[in-house]
């Protein structure tokens, strides 16, 4: 009995406990984390050194990220190995944060390896490589906010710098307040997972405990049952022997004759009772006040056993008390009736620890209702909503209570996906920051950062969901990366996008085999209609010039503007009589083309175009550029309005 009074007096260091996890939340995914610094830094380096640094500082600077994370791996096998407690973990999440500043402060001086006087290209290569990593580490270094603080300020701070010292267009500025703000969100995004997080692992432990704890006061409880059965067979023996065994239970015990007046009981029921054992003896429970427990004592007079379970307020002393009563006839050597026995335990701790739970539970759904993050919990098997959170609602564009009941798969883009979370759930898995296509009521797409975790909710197996909507991050990218491909006037691919372009179709067709030609486009006499008309003129026959490249052209042709009057055309699988039979036909139709004017006759204009089809496998993209180029200068001194093919 003293082991078990001493295994309750024990208490579990919560806080240590769960600093420990998350120390071992870090080194957790730390090898799949090293991966991706390998492979990005690789990407990262072998971009940026076909784009203007040297190709021997890009291998430097990659060797070191490498040696970093092999170092890093080492250290996570080493944690895993020693599966340190609570104490050492605070060591090992020092060396954790120290080699993450380190791994940190080199990708930080990437950037500025990378971005320093680099093209627009290597600018937002770059810089959406390092935004995409340090995003991708929320989930990573969540469990411990100074690791992420420090990780994403080492990169983002250096990068913000760089194209802040060498904005010299609206781009490279918006590029620096995007970076900024990125900065701000991702920071804050982390911090209420590390909260939310935090939260969750102390509270589990605390759950943890208490269930310990109950589970040891129900042992204790059984044990002491135990040893009143060794009692009452030891009474047998001795009269007197069992009275210094009852006066020493752990629980309390009343003997009552027929008319319910109490003849014996021990100290612990006067200690229940918060009175004097002396003032006990002797007591009419007929004239109880509260007569609760008086039908379960009768039944022991009857020759059954009764038993009573609840509140109870004391006559003598009006204490409220939580107790089990167990009650139960009292036999003498010829089997007669000497009256009732009844064992009475204090239940007011554990009836407290049941309160203190279930308020906890309600601590714990209201964190939940008030997050700034939207939480959903679902059934595991029903797949219903069985909880969700204004935010969730919010981002669902519905109420909350509508949500209820309702299968969360229907808000999924792709069903199989979230089939699929809850099968990686099931396995034991963990999800965190997956990127979701949410398709909401009325037809709208949205995106969320998804993390999911498998819990009991209402005693039923159940799936807790944070999201958090990074919609609007996504629509940026999109126009980030429109503007980045598009000429402004025409919509037709900027001069480096059709370069790109072009470069994959020569390559392919080096590859497969085939034909391809190019074309060059040049409005004749464009100053004069600039001069004569005004620019806002000229503006308008450019763009019509654009639209009429789409109609005459196929759709796997590929039409961009070089700059001012002049645009190029990639014809793929396209020989020279094909080519020169599309120039023809282009060339006709812009010549019938009128732009109407608000006075006057409506305007006419006419294209001269060059010509060039691929005739070996060694000519680059520039070269036939240029060639086409030549043929279009041919064409102009020629007379204009005419297509001219480059000869060699």
């Amino acid at each position: 009995m003293k082991a078990v009074i001493s295994k309750l007096s024990t208490t579990t260091n919560i806080e240590g406990e769960a600093e420990r996890q998350k120390t071992a939340l870090l080194y957790r995914n730390a090898g799949a984390a090293q991966w991706a610094n390998i492979i990005n830094a690789s990407l990262l380096a072998y971009v940026n050194a076909t784009l203007h640094i040297s190709g021997r500082v890009a291998f430097i600077w990659w060797l070191v990220i490498v040696t970093l994370a092999v170092g890093r791996t080492l250290l996570a096998r080493r944690f895993h190995a020693a599966d340190p407690d609570a104490a050492a973990s605070v060591q090992w999440r020092k060396r954790y944060l120290a080699t993450t500043a380190l791994t940190a402060s080199a990708w930080g001086a990437g950037t500025v390896l990378f971005m320093w006087h680099g093209s627009d290209a290597a600018l937002l290569f770059t810089g959406l490589v390092l935004s995409g990593m340090v995003a991708g580490a929320v989930s990573i270094l969540a469990p411990v906010h100074t690791a992420y603080r420090t990780y994403s300020l080492l990169i983002l701070i250096p990068m913000a710098s760089v194209i802040f010292l060498q904005a010299n267009s609206p781009l490279l500025w918006a590029f620096g307040f995007m970076t900024l703000i990125f900065m701000a969100v991702v920071l804050t995004s982390a911090r209420f997972l590390h909260e939310t997080l935090d939260r969750s692992i102390s509270l589990g432990l605390q759950q943890k405990q208490l269930v310990d704890n109950i589970e040891q006061a129900r042992n204790a409880a059984e044990e002491s049952l135990i040893e009143q059965k060794q009692t009452e067979e030891a009474l047998r023996e001795s009269r007197e022997r069992y009275r210094q065994i009852l006066q020493h239970s752990p629980t309390g015990i009343v003997h009552y004759d027929s008319d319910l007046i109490i003849t014996y009981c021990n100290d612990r029921f006067a200690e229940i009772l918060h009175t004097e054992r002396e003032k006990l003896l002797g007591l009419d429970m007929n004239r109880l006040k509260d007569q609760r427990i008086v039908p379960a004592l009768r039944m022991a007079l009857d020759g059954r056993t009764g038993s009573y379970e609840g509140e109870y307020v004391s006559t003598l002393t009006n204490t409220r008390i939580w107790t089990t009563i167990s009650c139960a006839p009292l036999l003498g050597a010829q089997g007669q009736n000497e009256g009732g026995i009844a064992i009475v335990e204090d239940d007011t701790l554990r009836k407290r620890s049941e309160d203190a739970l279930r308020e906890k539970e309600a601590r714990f759904r209201y964190m939940l209702e008030t997050s700034p993050i939207a939480v959903r919990i679902a059934g595991m098997s029903g797949h219903k909503v069985l909880f969700a959170n204004q935010r969730y609602a919010e981002l669902i564009e519905s109420s909350a209570d509508t949500l209820i009941g309702v299968d969360p798969v229907s808000y999924y883009a792709d069903p199989d996906e979230y089939r699929e979370i809850i099968d990686l759930l099931a396995q034991g898995e963990q999800v965190t920051n997956r990127l979701v296509e949410l398709a909401i009521p009325g037809g709208k797409i949205k995106w969320a950062l998804a993390s999911y975790l498998a819990l009991e909710y209402e005693n039923e197996p159940a799936v807790l969901g944070w999201f958090y909507d990074i919609t609007a991050q996504k629509e940026l990218e999109r126009q980030m990366e429109l503007l980045a491909q598009t000429d402004p006037l025409t919509s037709l691919a900027n001069r480096r996008h059709f370069m790109a372009i072009a470069e994959n179709e020569l390559a392919r067709t080096s590859r497969y085999g085939g034909s391809l030609s190019m074309l060059m486009l040049d409005i004749d006499h464009f100053k004069q209609v600039n001069d004569t008309h005004g620019h806002k003129t000229g503006d308008v026959v450019l763009v019509r010039l654009g639209e009429l490249c789409h109609e005459a052209l196929r759709n796997i042709d590929t039409v961009g503007r070089m700059g001012g009057e002049e645009f190029a055309v990639v014809l793929p699988q396209t020989g020279r009589e094909q080519a020169l039979e599309a120039a023809e036909r282009l060339r006709v139709l812009i010549g019938k083309t009128e732009i109407p004017m608000e006075h006057g006759v409506p305007l006419h204009f006419t294209v001269s175009i060059g010509v060039v089809t691929l005739s070996g496998r060694s000519s680059n993209i520039d070269t036939l550029l240029n060639q086409a180029d030549t043929a279009l200068y041919e064409a102009k001194r020629s007379g204009r309005n005419r297509v001219c093919v480059y000869q060699a």
